[in-house]
């Protein structure tokens, strides 16, 4: 059930008349978060998944348990660069669902699991362009964790799981292209980050200052929406009986905790990175405080729990940790929600994650 989530999380795209001085330190605000959030975190991305085909390729080239163990390693750092990436659900990753070729999630009803099952048991072996022409479930980061993790990954140390590495390695070289493109989207001259920059009665995105102001914002509560709601709540339940592990993202590979870490600490540093503060009226307004210290508070919460989520949520403390972590997080967004955006002038309203 979403809570908060349904008061806060959510920043309707007003139609406002076109004005140049909308936003107080709107250019400072969007060259930052554009140059100095955005586009750093997918060239991250970018680069991690060159890294993970690169590791897919040695380990198909020379299965061991050594290239094996490689493989999984540059997949927990590509896995990682997503996560603090995520939160941008604007611009290019939403061309050509490039969002759900990168990670397929949730899969509620395991269609997008049974696809991978088969593929593999069929010993199906795609290029990265047949693949790509398929289910975006079979090209991104679950279908990967499944070949590197999922129930008979083993083989993929020996001459055994030849096909299997193959389509891993067609997974792979799949999010490489997809985090490839959206970087180059980002970087393109009269691409997104123009239209960021330049609202206007003629821009097919943005009609003004507040548009762009109510995307950032927009972002950063479906974030937190996502992660206290439909990941730590779906999965931890109100008690260690009621969790569900199973359900929570990269379980199999023991990254869910690292991951919702990751999540947490972007809401915070697209604030401070993106210099959001300077839209504020008063310059030593306590908001950006609050804001930082409820998200330090989550990130430090995720990494006193320790061990695979499974293990966390069976365990009384454990899971009271995790559980705990909504409520700092709850409480951002009602700051975010509740106080920032209104000061701003932005509108509570649609939210695209309703329903999920």
């Amino acid at each position: 059930m979403l809570r908060i989530a349904s008061i806060f999380f959510s920043i309707a795209l007003c139609v406002l008349p076109a004005r140049a001085d909308d936003i107080a330190g709107f250019d400072e605000i969007v060259s930052a978060t554009i140059e100095d959030f955005v586009v750093p975190r997918y060239a991250r991305l970018a680069e991690a998944a060159v890294a993970g085909e690169a590791a897919l390729a040695g380990l198909c080239d020379a299965p061991s348990e050594e290239t094996l163990a490689s493989a999984r390693a540059a997949f927990a750092d590509l896995v990682l660069a997503h996560a603090a990436v995520e939160i941008v659900r604007f611009g290019p990753v939403l061309a050509d669902n490039r969002l759900e070729r990168l990670y397929f999630w949730p899969d509620r009803k395991g269609l997008g699991l049974r696809q991978v099952e088969r593929t593999i048991a069929a010993g199906e072996t795609p290029t990265v362009a047949e693949l790509r022409a398929r289910s975006v479930a079979l090209q991104g980061l679950g279908a990967l964790e499944f070949v590197l993790f999922g129930d008979g990954a083993a083989a993929l140390a020996g001459t055994d799981g030849k096909a299997r590495c193959a389509f891993g390695r067609a997974v792979a070289g799949a999010i490489r292209t997809t985090a490839a493109d959206i970087l180059a989207d980002w970087r393109a001259p009269d691409g997104d980050a123009r239209l960021m920059r330049h609202p206007g009665p003629d821009n097919p995105l943005y009609r003004t200052e507040t548009e762009v102001m109510q995307t950032l914002i927009r972002a950063a509560s479906e974030e937190l929406q996502l992660l206290a709601d439909t990941r730590i709540r779906a999965t931890i339940g109100e008690s260690p009986d009621a969790a569900r592990p199973k359900r929570a993202p990269f379980w199999r590979s023991g990254l869910t905790l690292r991951v919702f870490s990751e999540n947490a600490a972007s809401v915070g540093a697209l604030f401070a990175t993106g210099q959001l503060a300077l839209a504020l009226a008063r310059p030593d307004s306590a908001m950006p405080n609050e804001i930082a210290f409820d998200i330090r508070q989550a990130v430090e919460a995720f990494g006193r729990a320790k061990g695979p989520i499974e293990a966390v949520a069976a365990d009384p403390d454990g899971h009271a940790l995790v559980l705990f972590t909504t409520i700092p997080l709850d409480d951002a967004a009602a700051i975010i929600g509740g106080r920032y955006a209104p000061e701003i002038g932005a509108t509570p309203g649609f939210n695209s994650l309703d329903g999920d």
